[in-house]
């Protein structure tokens, strides 16, 4: 637009021009000729020309005033052409020469009038203030003149307001968008919005469903735990959400030492609190005959023991299983251990590490190249210890409905670990070929089951085992070439798992996870858990449950599982201190006042009360 108003300046400079100089006339045709030249290489846009007019015409009635007129730039036109007339120098210049100078000048003004104009040509309403703006550098006042005609209408800000909404215009156009890195381009699904609720929300909902459903599937059954740390406890604890009445069978002056664990919160350790709550306590001395005498009265009124010791403890003190079977013959004795109550290794102490590096999963955790990883989680303490115990207590308690008659249940950590791994165990049992770390099925030896780092330093997985999922994969990343190479083995396959690598580093998560969200091909993002307990999943299913602490304040933990219809679990009441519920528990076994005392006095038994702390 701004140089078909260059073009028009020059038309009306030529006129005046011939009139006033008549000697000059060959000057002026060969300035002509120059100029027509460079008006041939602008005048290609006509459209340009008329929208400029139009928008001018617009921009004139939105004013209320008229066109402004297209006098001053003549004027101003005369005073340019003035000069050379008067000039030695155009008078000596040869014809040729300046013919090229003047086409030279006129294709580097056209250049910049180009670029300063291009953003105002976009902007409707901006006709008025360019249309009559000339190229030539020399008639700069023209267009001072021109924006000054709107002045006299009835709304004076308007040709200020307009230039302010021309300059403004650009800025607002201009994209923060990151150029695309070279690859194929790949549609993105778009974003579901889904309505989070509120933790007070699910807080209420939590509660009301406590009061509503009634009885549990284990209320009425006691558990007398006298595990302590994470597997006894843990096990106990999704006992107790489902209904059973969970005592704490504690040593006095120590019990169960992980509440002094950091992070501390409510007044307890922050993993004592979520796997304790709704327990009671009682600090009872096994050693003394006292407490021996208690601790047999309360297995009397019991269903399950809960022994975490190292085999044999409980047979020393008298109190095994099968001397507590002669006092309750309905009693279910679950003994959890690292190795099992017999064989070899079953005196050894161990921790988590220990079993999974002897149970030979730890050697199938890692790289190929690497050493083995030490796992983020307790897969021993919980999926080998706490789940197992809990599995064993209740087909012993359903075995007890047919035959009255309770039974000892071994759980060992070590024997689970073994049970978490059947495809390994039954692969290598059928062929004599040890696995190797890195190289098997289902452990990064094929590109449609590996990990996959992205752009912003997170990861993917990818996870198509069946041909369907790998389909929908390609298809998803623009690569259907790769469909039938899904299970090509040796350096074809390692080929493959470079190419996917580079195709995933070209976006961020977020960008994947929105190519993926309406494709079934078992491809996810790699979660932190602090972004897992905060997903719209997770709070629909109730994982995270809202809790009411003693001081009132509300705070969240890990809820319930499994889900039953009709007889859903829920978490009711606080942590206990160590011997909280001593003297209760004691009175609930006809024990008077004036003996509960003595025993408090004798130690052997702990109130929370008489311990100076919280316990």
């Amino acid at each position: 637009m701004a140089s078909e108003s260059g073009k028009d300046g020059t038309e009306g400079a030529e006129k005046p021009r011939a009139k006033a100089d008549s000697g000059a006339a060959g000057t002026a045709l060969r300035e002509s000729a120059a100029k027509g030249s460079a008006k041939k290489g602008v005048a290609k846009k006509p459209s340009a020309r008329k929208s400029a007019s139009t928008e001018q015409a617009a921009a004139a009635g939105k004013t209320g005033g008229k066109r402004p007129p297209t006098t001053a730039p003549k004027a101003a036109a005369k005073k340019r052409t003035a000069a050379p007339r008067s000039s030695s120098k155009a008078a000596t210049v040869p014809a040729e020469e300046e013919s090229t100078e003047k086409k030279t000048t006129a294709a580097r003004k056209k250049a910049s009038s180009d670029t300063k104009t291009a953003a105002q040509s976009a902007v409707p309403g901006s006709g008025e203030a360019t249309a009559e703006a000339p190229t030539d550098t020399r008639a700069k006042a023209a267009p001072k003149k021109a924006a000054k005609e709107p002045a006299a209408t009835d709304k004076p800000g308007a040709a200020k307001g307009t230039a302010r909404k021309q300059t403004a215009a650009p800025k607002a156009q201009k994209s923060t968008r990151r150029a695309p890195l070279p690859g194929p381009e790949i549609k993105r699904a778009p974003k579901k919005s889904i309505e989070k609720t509120t933790t007070h929300e699910k807080l209420e909902t939590a509660e009301q469903k406590e009061v509503e459903d009634g009885r549990r599937p284990l209320d009425g059954i006691r558990v007398l735990d006298l595990s302590r740390l994470l597997p006894g406890p843990y096990a106990s604890h999704i006992l107790a959400s489902f209904g059973a009445d969970v005592i704490k069978v504690e040593k006095p002056g120590e019990g169960d030492y992980m509440r002094e664990y950091l992070p501390q919160t409510q007044g307890f350790n922050a993993t004592f609190l979520t796997i304790n709550r709704g327990k009671r306590s009682i600090s009872l001395d096994l050693r003394k005959p006292a407490g021996k005498e208690v601790f047999r009265a309360l297995v009397e009124r019991s269903d399950v023991v809960l022994d975490g010791f190292r085999p044999g403890v409980m047979d020393k003190l008298g109190l095994g299983y099968q001397a507590l079977g002669e006092i309750n013959p309905k009693i279910i004795y679950a003994a959890l251990t690292g190795y099992g109550q017999t064989g070899p290794n079953a005196q050894q102490a161990g921790h988590d590490l220990n079993y999974l590096a002897l149970s030979g999963m730890l050697d199938l955790l890692g790289d190929a190249q690497g050493v083995p990883l030490v796992p983020g989680i307790q897969i021993a303490d919980v999926a080998a210890g706490a789940l197992p115990t809990v599995i064993g207590i209740l087909l012993a308690l359903q075995h007890r409905n047919k035959t009255k008659a309770g039974q000892l249940v071994d759980i060992s950590m070590f024997d689970s670990l073994l049970g978490l791994m059947p495809v390994q165990i039954a692969n290598y049992t059928a062929t004599k070929r040890r696995p190797k770390r890195g190289q098997e099925r289902l452990f990064g030896r094929y590109a449609c089951y590996n990990i996959y780092p992205v752009r912003n330093g997170r990861f993917m997985v990818v996870a198509a085992l069946e041909p369907k999922f790998w389909a929908g994969l390609c298809k998803a990343i623009d690569r259907e070439d790769l469909i039938q190479d899904q299970y090509v083995e040796g350096h074809a396959q390692d080929i493959l798992i470079a190419e996917l690598t580079r195709i995933f580093q070209k976006k961020q998560v977020d960008e994947w996870m929105e190519i993926f969200a309406e494709v079934d091909a078992c491809v996810t993002e790699v979660r932190e858990i602090s972004r897992s307990v905060q997903d719209d999943h997770v709070a629909q299913r109730g994982l995270i449950t809202p809790i009411r602490g003693k001081d009132g304040e509300v705070y969240e933990q890990l809820g319930v599982f499994p889900k039953l219809s009709d007889a859903p679990g829920y978490i009711a009441g606080d942590a206990p201190l160590r011997g909280q519920h001593t003297r209760q528990i004691l009175r609930s076994l006809k024990y008077p006042a004036k003996q509960i005392d003595e025993m408090v006095a004798a130690k052997v038994v702990e109130e929370s009360g008489s311990t100076g702390g919280k316990g």
